[in-house]
């Protein structure tokens, strides 16, 4: 998939994990923080999210912008190697949030945990889109570097099209039926 759509599908999955996860845990309910805040961090991250599995590619939109670390990431990784497998997003999720919760206290916590569950839900997307391609994702890396894929779909073609277009429309849905709410009674 192309940067449009991985922007799409950050947008999407971000919006939707919002809307029918992030919304029902209690901290967003006890009015301590900002709804629209939180909201908008997750939403940005996971948007940031779903570019940062391109960092392996130097013509990526971030690989183009971080020439360096773009560089290194496919010297040594290759593309769709590690930052397209789930265990390894999965992996330095975990470890990032350990760290979080033993620098951080309070505000800044919650601040730095939402946007990195921001960023991990971006990423999932991106995988998940390009799990939809022909070339796949390497599902079981570091165990395997078979890569798998759900379609043989074709990077940039007409599937791709369809599908970011579809994801709009449910981001459509999604906003329309936010909207909706506010006027019930």
């Amino acid at each position: 998939m192309k940067y449009p759509a991985h922007v799409v599908g950050g947008l999407t999955f971000g919006i939707a994990a919002n809307q029918y996860i992030l919304q029902h845990l209690p901290f967003m309910k006890s009015g301590e923080f900002s709804t629209l805040m939180i909201s908008a961090l997750f939403i940005s991250g996971s948007v940031f999210g779903s570019l940062l599995p391109d960092i392996d590619h130097r013509g990526s939109y971030l690989g183009r912008r971080l020439p360096l670390l773009s560089h290194l990431a496919n010297a040594t990784m290759g593309h769709r190697g590690a930052t397209h497998a789930p265990f390894i997003t999965v992996t330095l999720t975990t470890i990032c949030a350990l760290s979080i919760n033993y620098l951080l206290h309070g505000t800044a916590q919650w601040f730095a945990l939402t946007l990195l569950a921001g960023i991990t839900t971006g990423s999932l997307s991106h995988i998940f889109l390009d799990a939809l391609t022909k070339s796949g994702i390497p599902l079981f890396y570091p165990l395997s570097n078979r890569h798998f894929r759900l379609t043989s779909m074709k990077t940039g073609g007409i599937g791709e099209i369809i599908v970011t277009f579809l994801m709009m429309f449910v981001i459509v849905c999604m906003c329309a039926g936010n909207i909706a709410s506010l006027f019930k009674s």
